[in-house]
């Protein structure tokens, strides 16, 4: 598992990393660093967030399908992927807030809503 927990100093310039073929970033610390355009150009971005909208870290994702299987732990809020397009299976953890799994399609901005009582995460 690939683990990404050091911030990008505010520039949003952090660099990518490969893993299992599928170059993948940890990002979205600030609203500056989300307002970068540089994250368009990803199909695939997972934001984690209470369902009051306030954004959560720590989380470790697995992503399975279409030949990949690639973990990550990130200790910002978004996890950027640059994965092929079809449908996969993702698993999350986030660190005093619980467990989720659910199927996502690429391309796609997939919102993990977690109910912020830091117990099994509700449907979002």
């Amino acid at each position: 598992m690939w683990r990404c927990t050091g911030g990008s100093g505010g520039t949003g310039r952090r660099p990518a990393h490969e893993i299992d073929g599928v170059e993948t970033v940890c990002t979205g610390e600030s609203a500056d660093v989300r307002a970068n355009p540089r994250w368009r150009a990803y199909p695939t971005r997972l934001e984690f967030a209470l369902n009051n909208g306030q954004y959560l870290g720590d989380e470790t994702v697995t992503v399975i399908g279409q030949g990949k299987n690639l973990s990550v732990h990130c200790g910002g809020p978004w996890v950027l992927m640059d994965l092929p397009k079809g449908s996969y299976r993702l698993s999350t953890d986030v660190a005093g807030e619980g467990h989720k799994e659910m199927s996502i399609h690429v391309p796609g901005q997939v919102i993990v809503h977690f109910a912020g009582n830091g117990n099994e995460a509700k449907s979002g």
